[in-house]
């Protein structure tokens, strides 16, 4: 259980979002809180999207370690139609305290509006932990189905 907040703020007659995000859940295993800022301007059929977190998650169990994430996350946007999004996103994670580590992330992908109710989402994300290091590929497809009101 938890909830959450999202609040912006919006600036230069719908060309920008600054804002905040805070998140506080709790469950059996563990209680993760979460607070973050970001940004969107968009130009025309462009844009860009900037988001900061810091996680913080204690667990309950002596044998799991608890951790601090920080995030950062970047994606630049296209829409070349209505219909089609195409985007990259770029991700840096920092995880402090037992098994500290740092990744990347590297994600295409593309958003495509069938109809008023139907849309498919297409991305692949490569994860590595060094950028000219090994990688890990994933795969998704997404489909959004919105009912008629």
């Amino acid at each position: 259980y938890g909830g959450g907040i999202v609040a912006g703020i919006d600036m230069f007659k719908h060309r920008a979002v600054v804002g905040v995000t805070g998140r506080a859940s709790r469950a059996d295993a563990f209680d993760r809180n979460t607070g973050g800022v970001f940004a969107r301007l968009g130009f025309g059929k462009w844009g860009i999207f900037a988001e900061h977190d810091v996680t913080s998650r204690v667990t309950r169990a002596e044998s799991v370690p608890s951790a601090e994430y920080v995030a950062g996350f970047t994606q630049v946007f296209y829409a070349p139609w209505e219909w089609l999004v195409t985007s990259v996103a770029a991700e840096n994670i920092v995880v402090e305290g037992a098994g500290a580590k740092r990744l990347y992330r590297l994600a295409p992908a593309a958003q495509v509006r069938v109809s008023e109710n139907l849309t498919v989402i297409f991305n692949t994300r490569d994860e590595m932990a060094r950028i000219d290091g090994p990688r890990s590929r994933t795969y998704s497809v997404q489909v959004a189905v919105k009912t008629v009101q």
